[in-house]
Formats: C-alpha cells, sequence, structure tokens
C-alpha cells in the first residue's frame, strides 16, 4: 500500500507483537485537518503522501458518501518511551485506541519535536496551498 521509495519503512518498524506489551516512543497533535472528495484533490498532495497512488484512489469507492480525510500532524519523539500492557481491545482492525496508563495530555512527557519549527512550517505551508481552501478548516 506504500510507493516503493517508503516500502522498507515496514521492515523497519518497531512493533510489539500482539499480545505482548506495547512501547510508545511518540505521538502527535493533529494541527489541522482536510477533507479530499476527488481526485483533482489527490494529485495536489500525491507527492507528499506515502500511500501508493492505486490504494489511496480505492478509499474513494470504500464508502462514497465519505471523504478521505488529510490530517497534518505535529510528530513529537518522547525522551523515554513509555510501555503499556496489553488490552485485547488493542488488536485487530482498528483505527484509534485510548491506552490505559498514559497522561491524558502527552505533552506533559518530555519530548522533542521530530521537525524542526521551520521545516514542519514549510511542510504545512505546502499542503496547505496544495489543497483548495474549501477542503479546509472544518468545523
Amino acid at each position: 500500500m506504500l510507493k516503493p521509495a517508503y516500502a522498507h519503512w515496514v521492515e523497519l518498524a518497531d512493533a510489539s507483537p500482539v499480545g505482548q506489551p506495547v512501547t510508545l516512543r511518540g505521538w502527535a497533535d493533529i494541527v489541522d485537518v482536510a477533507t479530499i472528495t476527488d481526485a483533482e484533490h489527490l494529485d495536489a498532495i500525491d507527492s507528499k503522501i506515502i500511500w501508493a497512488r492505486d490504494y489511496v484512489e480505492s478509499r474513494f469507492t470504500w464508502k462514497l458518501r465519505d471523504p478521505l480525510w488529510v490530517l497534518v500532524l505535529r510528530v513529537h519523539r518522547l525522551d523515554e518511551p513509555v510501555t503499556v500492557a496489553w488490552k485485547d481491545e488493542y488488536g485487530g482492525c482498528t483505527s484509534w485506541v485510548g491506552y490505559d496508563g498514559i497522561p491524558a495530555d502527552p505533552a506533559t512527557l518530555p519530548s522533542e519535536v521530530a521537525l524542526s519549527d521551520a521545516a514542519f512550517e514549510a511542510k504545512h505551508k505546502g499542503i496547505r496551498e496544495a489543497i483548495p481552501a474549501e477542503c479546509w478548516n472544518l468545523a
């Protein structure tokens, strides 16, 4: 599902085995959100995403009434990873889970941003300019 240039990342991933404690090495804030509903919007961001084009296009047909969501994330690396006990609800096909045993606000944990402010703002600006204004600022 990834573009060839990014496929090797799967092998580099450090995932906790199912049923074993889960180690969290970072966290992210969602700083901006857009939705795209047609291929023209996808063309505008294709160079900015890691997903293979065929995979992303297939998402348009999964749920015709639902758009694709574009999340701009500000990623932080934890100074010290946090490990939580495994729970069965963490397994399976799950997009989002809440972990017990971590602070409600991960910003309270010592961490460093993954990109400098200048690098992040440049990437954020690039994606903002690539997608039409009407796709942004969902409330």
